[in-house]
């Protein structure tokens, strides 16, 4: 409904009656095509593989809704709303009912507005509180280098005239470099369908990814950085290419190898392994997992059992930190190890250090990353990196979080001990801590805590503990050739067919979101000046009080006798309601 044909003056959906936010401008959609495409034709023919970001904001593009009567209710704090106002109203509630219960179509605490999962923002505090930080020229040159390629490739010089080739070519440079001192495995990501990342990809790329998929070849112009890093096929492709041609490139593998290896990783289980201009498959090195971390660190501790090696693994991932860390402890090795930033001039780790320091808490700290949020996993709200380490020296353990035959009740026991440490120790179960919880945060405050403030129902926590489980059953398996065989439909996520990957499950299908009497909030239409006397009030005939959701507002013209602040006839008679009484 246009903007200008009411007296509210903002957009409405005709349909559903919603009221648009201040920031929806879909009734300028035209005008914005116009401009932008103007603007689109004046940049060529520099600007012809520029991205066209989105300009129009619609009502929503994804949004989970939970059913109120007829009404579906987007607006995660709108059943919340509701419960704060029938207790204003002195309607009777069962707090452990309605506290028991999200009060959303998802668990605000691990969900955003849109249901997109939390994903953690300061997944590097893990790392600034544990590393134990050096520098290349203190720690010296290593005899192996390690590159996680994704990280690198935003480094190397992009440039804005040339092909992918020209590209390709400058990735060879700065390889030949690395060559010049050291073996180097570069470790390419895959892709599958159907993966646990797939709405990680998402939420990192933002709304300004590159939603355009280019052909690309070795002669295409090439196009921007953010076009092809930013959108996985795009990426796909540049991978396959920097492979291809580097590997059909006989000079210059003749060349680079004469005195180093170089390990090549791609989309195939087997690792291809060039020295002095000969190619062998590397079986030891067959591998398949998905997650270029995982084989990174595979990579990395396969180093120390062939030669007497230091090795530099070049990447800027927490994961990939936590991995590292937990498995040279694992493995008893004590050789050099060090990670690197794709960035010069950047801090490095001491891996062999760091595990020195801490060494009870590597032993836990990929069940710790995990279950305090990582890609795959929903960060709770409040509940930060530090926050999990400082449980954790608390004496708070996760022993059974990622052992495959581990019992389930074991596991999902400790993991709920383990969080409910983290909100302070209030209750044995979830929904006990996010009651107590909030009774705690009423008490400090004249206002009612933010939803998403509160911990997760245990119903909704159930589900992110099976993501984290089967996580670090992935984390745990990165030395094995193969991941666990488990189905992450089993662990908290749901199979969408048509784009072949997955999303997260918010509560198991039939949990009750809201108890019925808040969803079906009975509320009169009543009025007049004295409105709510008789019993033709919705209220007043159910003998409840009104609120301030019904049209009296529960305010002075309300005559409502069950709503106790207001007089009652019976007053009236004996001379009102006395000042302070």
């Amino acid at each position: 409904m246009d903007p200008g044909s009411h007296r509210d003056g903002s957009l409405i959906n005709i349909v559903t009656g919603a009221i648009a936010p201040a920031n929806v401008n879909i009734d300028e959609a035209v005008s914005q095509g116009q401009e932008q495409l103007e603007t689109f034709e004046s940049s060529w023919p520099e600007g012809f593989y520029n991205n066209i970001k989105q300009q129009v904001v619609t009502f929503s593009d994804k949004r989970n809704a939970i059913k109120v009567g007829d009404t579906l209710v987007i607006d995660q704090e709108a059943i919340y709303a509701r419960v704060i106002g029938l207790m204003v109203s002195q309607r009777e509630l069962d707090l452990k009912d309605v506290l028991g219960c999200e009060l959303a179509a998802y668990p605000p605490s691990m969900f955003h507005p849109d249901g997109s999962m939390r994903i953690a923002t300061g997944k590097a505090c893990l790392k600034n509180i544990l590393a134990v930080e050096t520098s290349v020229r203190v720690w010296g040159q290593p005899s192996v280098i390690v590159v996680d390629v994704s990280a690198v490739l935003w480094t190397i010089n992009w440039s804005t005239k040339g092909t992918v080739q020209t590209f390709v070519n400058e990735v060879k440079i700065w390889v030949a470099n690395k060559l010049n001192s050291a073996d180097v495995h570069l470790v390419f990501d895959r892709y599958y369908d159907y993966s646990t990342k797939s709405s990680t990809r998402v939420a990192r790329a933002g709304k300004t990814a590159a939603s355009r998929v280019h052909k690309l070849s070795a002669k295409t112009p090439l196009p921007t950085r953010d076009a092809v890093l930013t959108c996985v096929a795009n990426k796909v492709q540049l991978n396959h290419l920097i492979l291809e041609l580097i590997m059909n490139d006989q000079d210059f593998l003749d060349k680079v190898t004469s005195d180093h290896r170089l390990f090549m990783t791609g989309a195939e289980p087997v690792p291809t392994v060039v020295h002095k201009g000969r190619k062998r498959a590397e079986l030891q090195l067959y591998s398949t997992h998905e997650e270029a971390d995982i084989r990174l660190v595979m990579h990395a501790l396969w180093s120390y059992e062939t030669v007497d090696a230091r090795v530099c693994v070049i990447s800027d991932d927490t994961d990939v930190f936590a991995l590292l860390c937990y498995h040279y402890h694992k493995s008893g090795f004590s050789g050099p190890l060090m990670m690197e930033p794709s960035v010069h001039g950047r801090v490095c780790v001491d891996i062999r250090e760091t595990v020195k320091k801490h060494p009870t808490l590597i032993s836990q700290v990929l069940a710790i990353h995990a279950i305090s949020g990582c890609d795959t996993v929903a960060a709770s709200y409040g509940i930060g990196k530090l926050t999990a380490v400082a449980t954790s020296k608390k004496g708070f353990v996760l022993d059974s979080l990622g052992v495959i035959d581990a019992p389930w009740d074991h596991v999902e026991k400790e993991a709920t001990h383990f969080m409910v440490g983290a909100y302070g120790g209030l209750g044995v179960t979830m929904s006990e801590c996010r009651k107590r919880l909030w009774a705690q945060k009423t008490a400090k405050s004249s206002g009612a805590p933010k939803l998403c403030s509160l911990a997760p129902t245990t119903e909704a926590f159930t589900q992110n503990t099976k993501r984290a489980h089967f996580q670090v059953a992935q984390w745990y398996a990165a030395l094995d050739s193969d991941p666990p065989p488990l189905d992450p439909r089993d662990y908290g996520w749901e199979a969408d067919d048509i784009n072949k990957s997955l999303s997260a499950t918010t509560v198991a299908q039939g949990v009750c979101l809201a108890p019925d009497y808040v969803l079906k909030l009975i509320r009169c239409g009543c009025a007049s000046e004295s409105s709510c006397k008789r019993e033709t009030c919705g209220c007043t005939g159910r003998q409840v009080p009104c609120t301030i959701f019904c049209a009296c507002e529960a305010g002075p013209s309300c005559f409502n006798k069950f709503t106790t602040s207001q007089p009652t006839d019976e007053d009236e008679e004996e001379g009102g309601v006395q000042d302070g009484v």
